[in-house]
């Protein structure tokens, strides 16, 4: 959308000395707190059809007044909503206000006819979209209405069967709480031996090598554990490859 006069523009303006880097933070990556904070409520409640391909949200008065913000902290989210989720050809955004509700609407399709879809309706043409404006200060049952709208044009462009009902997918992720470890119960419990083989396979350095053989009663071993006990003299020719191989770390 940029023409050749804005590149020239953007051109000249570099060589005097314009900062093309502190425009673009401060102009689109840098938000104010109570922005971020209506951004994440609505984030948090966006939700999709990807039959239909649109998504949507809405906040409500109550939202703002509990994050202490106000509609024009919304900015431009819907425009957000449309880049990063995929999928979609249409991004809804109800926003209940103190003197009505406004309803955002943006599509990637420049040329979709938003008048076959709200005639009658007070619509202002934006980038990207339409605004529509209800003097009715309900964002639930406008938010209702719009989807409905929204769904059955979507089945005519899209040629859906007429009997298609709007499928909802939270857009957040589930929260999966976390396992509860037994941090007491590892604590208390008996450590396991590690088991040797049945049949101690190396030759014995010294004849003061002693293979004991464990009761299977020993209450420290695990049930049907067989096990060994190996004391060896290291002094004249060093621990057994065997057991260096099991147990480097020992």
């Amino acid at each position: 959308n940029t023409t050749a006069s804005s590149l020239e523009a953007a051109a000249l303006l570099q060589s005097i000395g314009a900062k093309q880097s502190d425009i673009i933070e401060h102009l689109f990556k840098q938000k104010s707190f109570n922005t971020l904070k209506v951004w994440g409520r609505i984030f948090s409640m966006l939700e999709l059809d990807p039959v239909h391909r649109f998504a949507w949200a809405k906040i409500t008065q109550t939202d703002l007044n509990q994050l202490e913000a106000t509609s024009a902290d919304v900015d431009n989210i819907t425009a957000e909503i449309l880049r990063y989720t995929e999928d979609i050809d249409i991004a809804a955004l109800v926003l209940e206000e103190t003197s009505g509700t406004t309803v955002q609407l943006r599509s990637r399709n420049l040329n979709l006819q938003w008048d076959e879809a709200f005639a009658g309706k007070h619509v202002k043409i934006v980038e990207h979209g339409i605004n529509i404006k209800f003097e009715e200060r309900n964002a639930n049952k406008i938010t209702d209405q719009i989807l409905q709208t929204l769904s059955q044009w979507q089945k005519e462009r899209l040629q859906l069967p007429a009997q298609t009902a709007i499928t909802t997918i939270k857009a957040a992720a589930p929260s999966t709480p976390s396992p509860a470890i037994p941090v007491e119960i590892i604590q208390a419990k008996t450590p396991v031996r590690a088991t040797p083989p049945a049949e101690v396979p190396f030759i014995a350095p010294s004849q003061k090598t002693v293979i004991k053989n464990l009761a299977p009663e020993d209450s420290s071993l695990p049930p049907g554990t067989q096990a060994v006990e190996v004391v060896i003299e290291t002094k004249e020719k060093g621990i057994p490859d065997w057991l260096k191989k099991s147990f480097p770390k020992n």
